[in-house]
């Protein structure tokens, strides 16, 4: 008993299977990385490639690029159709909206403590 191991449960070297059109698409489902409920879906959403790397790729996902392991990644085969660049096309667009709403948002804030430090100043 004495000489008895226990075996390996996985070779160390073992690589992940990775589509070879990964690299190309536009779009990537998530896998699922918690306990499954009965008849739950093993994917997320759809959600569209803006940038890629070796071991991870950037994806918009609600609004904010989020960096996923390539492990968790699975290929979106899609039909493109004239509908479906445009629905891109806004999505991307509303995005750049929502930026600079909130960069107008921010400027919008500091003026009223701007025009309080002018007015503070003019009573000197």
């Amino acid at each position: 008993m004495d000489e008895l191991k226990p075996t390996k449960s996985s070779p160390p070297n073992q690589k992940i299977f990775v589509h070879k059109d990964l690299k190309s698409c536009s779009h990537a489902f998530v896998g699922v990385d918690h306990v499954k409920k009965a008849l739950e879906q093993s994917n997320d959403e759809l959600f569209p490639v803006t940038k890629r790397s070796k071991k991870y790729f950037t994806l918009l996902v609600k609004c904010k690029l989020v960096n996923i392991s390539v492990d968790r990644l699975k290929l979106a085969c899609l039909l493109v159709t004239d509908s479906f660049q445009s629905d891109q096309q806004l999505f991307v667009n509303n995005r750049m909206i929502i930026q600079h709403l909130m960069t107008l948002t921010s400027y919008l804030m500091i003026i009223p403590l701007l025009q309080g430090i002018v007015d503070g100043l003019r009573n000197l």
